[in-house]
Order: structure tokens, then C-alpha cells, then sequence
């Protein structure tokens, strides 16, 4: 399985996609750290929390407070790759699990 950070991955779930949020370096771990997308037109976006992107012209928004762990099945492909917005994703994180200084 040769997925990437910020690959989006079909998810065999209710929501469409996920997106892996787990750097690169831990590659060789069978899980990925992974937070679903959900249409963008049915939710009311918190952008700081819930960044937008978009995936085959369709817009999403990243869940991050439902990030979580999966073991993809290992033939998984990535549709695309998100990483212009890893910026936003990455301050979407930072707000969910550090603390304000």
C-alpha cells in the first residue's frame, strides 16, 4: 500500500473520502490516520475547523474532529492528492489538539 499524506482514499463508510493526515514517515504501518470528507453543501462549514477542499470539482469539507484510524484495504489508490491545502488542514489539527498559548 503506497498511500500519502493528503491522498484522498474512497471510504467504504458513509462518507465518500477520507484524506490521510499520517506523514510520510511512518509509511511501513499497515494503519493510516485518516479524517473523513463530507459535502460541503450539506453542512455549515467552521473553516477553521473544518477546512474546505475540493475532490473532482466537488466541494468537501475536511472533518478533523472525526479523524481516526483505519487499515485501508491494501490495494487502495489514491483519487488525488490535497497537499495546497495541507496549510489549512494542518491549522484545522493544531486548533483540535494543542492547547492556546
Amino acid at each position: 500500500m503506497s498511500l500519502s499524506q493528503y491522498d484522498i482514499i474512497p471510504a467504504n463508510t458513509p462518507y465518500s473520502f477520507f484524506v490521510v493526515l499520517q506523514s510520510d514517515l511512518l509509511g511501513d504501518l499497515t494503519t493510516r490516520v485518516v479524517a473523513p470528507l463530507v459535502d460541503a453543501s450539506k453542512v455549515s462549514a467552521l473553516e477553521s475547523l473544518w477546512p474546505k477542499v475540493t475532490v473532482n470539482n466537488t466541494a468537501y469539507v475536511v472533518m478533523i474532529p472525526l479523524t481516526q484510524s483505519i487499515r485501508p484495504d491494501p490495494s487502495a489508490v489514491a483519487t488525488t492528492n490535497i497537499a495546497p491545502s495541507g496549510p489549512a488542514i494542518q491549522r484545522a489539527l493544531d486548533l483540535l489538539f494543542k492547547d492556546p498559548e
